[in-house]
């Protein structure tokens, strides 16, 4: 064989090799972007620490894997998580809260968890085993985007000394029985006001907020259009009489303000999710309280686990195959009253516990309570990119009800509600019920 021969085989044989080693490192590059970094870390994101943070560093710890939790503060954090998500700086594993989490549950830079590992039995436990109000909140349209564990479920805490004293109501079960409908709980508030006068009664605005989204207030349709429906204008007439009442006292939701306002001897009526329950073990006034189920179970917030679309996921399954969705871990790491919102684990934490009473409940079990509570959510506002803008159009049209007067009535309120929806979200279709058909919400 000629030199000349040998050069050329050999002249073919390099490009041929170069040619392999260019596809190699456009797949590696392609499957880097697609997959994450496979750099064997897990990189965490959170606005608190917690339990989050213990479960990565059980993980780490029995697993040998380098993990690294980064604690954001809440102000900065969907600032800094915009930045970075869809790129390789993105964390591979975020904490969304449910008042945010909207604008980011259509997005593709988050994985659907369902679709990603269907063939795994640990997922498909998760979702037959949450309940709706888990799930619900993080489902676009049959995505789900999001692994829930803390409570959500809203709850009704008031002072049993005072109900005992200007009520005549000695159980919670007789205390439910009063609060069972809207109009009962308004009734029931206006009876204290005469028979407690000069004794203030409590909420944040959070309680008409509430009322707003029980109503309809939060109607978005799976289509993107959003009715407003007749209900609304009633459950502004609703909060309008709770404001209307002398007794009613209502902060801005400031932990200060409401502690001070606890300490001064008020009932305190408040539709909160189960850290309350933190706070009022901190004014030390154990076995003056008792949590109730509200008018409507709703599904008022929690912390979800979601997955970036540049994460390493087969290291990402092993961390929540071990931790978050296994059950095990959970029943095992569960503290206090219980953070976990499936109330099926919270009653299985129950039956196998010796949790008990709790001390500033005057004994009520209050794990007991919030599994009975979440149980039954039957009010679970999907996750839209429009939640957190409608949270705060409702919230600044109550705010106007009670501080400058500016809306005189319901109808006005329903018209402004009406005005700034279509001023924030300009491609948003805005309905009045009576034009839209039967066929047309089906």
């Amino acid at each position: 064989m000629s030199m000349k021969k040998i050069f050329f085989l050999l002249s073919v044989f390099v490009v041929q090799a170069l040619l392999v080693i260019l596809q190699m490192g456009c797949q590696n590059q392609k499957k880097s972007a697609s997959e994450g970094s496979g750099d064997g870390k897990i990189v965490m994101w959170g606005f608190f620490e917690g339990m989050p943070k213990a479960a990565l560093d059980h993980y780490a710890a029995v697993s040998g894997k380098e993990v690294a939790y980064q604690t954001i503060g809440w102000g900065d954090y969907t600032t800094k998580l915009n930045t970075v998500l869809g790129t390789k700086d993105a964390p591979d594993v975020m904490l969304l809260e449910r008042s945010f989490m909207g604008q980011y549950m259509p997005l593709d830079k988050i994985m659907a968890v369902n679709e990603l590992w269907n063939d795994k039995p640990e997922m498909q436990a998760y979702l037959k085993n949450s309940d709706p109000s888990i799930t619900g909140q993080t489902n676009v349209n049959g995505k789900v985007k999001g692994i829930g564990w803390e409570n959500t479920s809203g709850a009704f805490f008031y002072r049993s000394d005072m109900a005992k004293k200007y009520l005549g109501v000695n159980t919670v079960a007789e205390m439910e029985a009063l609060i069972s409908k809207k109009d009962k709980f308004i009734t029931l508030m206006k009876d204290f006001e005469k028979k407690a006068p000069g004794v203030k009664f409590m909420s944040t605005n959070y309680m008409a907020s509430v009322l707003l989204s029980l109503s309809g207030a939060y109607n978005v349709q799976p289509d993107g259009s959003y009715i407003i429906t007749k209900e609304v204008a009633e459950a502004f007439k609703d909060v309008k009489e709770f404001y209307e009442m002398k007794n009613f006292y209502s902060p801005t939701y400031d932990k200060t303000a409401i502690m001070n306002g606890a300490k001064k001897d008020k009932f305190f009526s408040h539709m909160m999710p189960a850290w309350a329950i933190q706070d009022i073990k901190e004014w030390g006034q154990s076995g003056k309280w008792a949590i109730a189920n509200p008018p409507i179970k709703y599904a008022m917030g929690g912390t979800f686990i979601a997955v970036s679309n540049t994460a390493d996921k087969d290291l990402v399954w092993d961390f929540l195959a071990s931790t978050f969705l296994n059950e095990k871990w959970i029943l095992d790491n569960m503290s206090g009253f219980g953070m976990v919102a499936n109330s099926k684990i919270m009653k299985e934490y129950l039956a196998n516990s010796d949790a008990g009473g709790n001390e500033y409940f005057g004994g009520q079990n209050t794990i007991a309570k919030f599994a009975e509570i979440s149980a039954g959510v039957d009010n679970v506002i999907s996750a839209t990119l429009y939640d957190s803008g409608l949270k705060k159009v409702t919230d600044d049209i109550i705010n106007g009800l009670t501080i400058d007067a500016t809306i005189k009535n319901e109808n006005e309120a329903v018209n402004k509600l009406k005005q700034e929806l279509a001023t924030l979200y300009p491609d948003l279709k805005i309905l009045n019920e009576q034009q839209v058909s039967m066929s047309d919400k089906k």
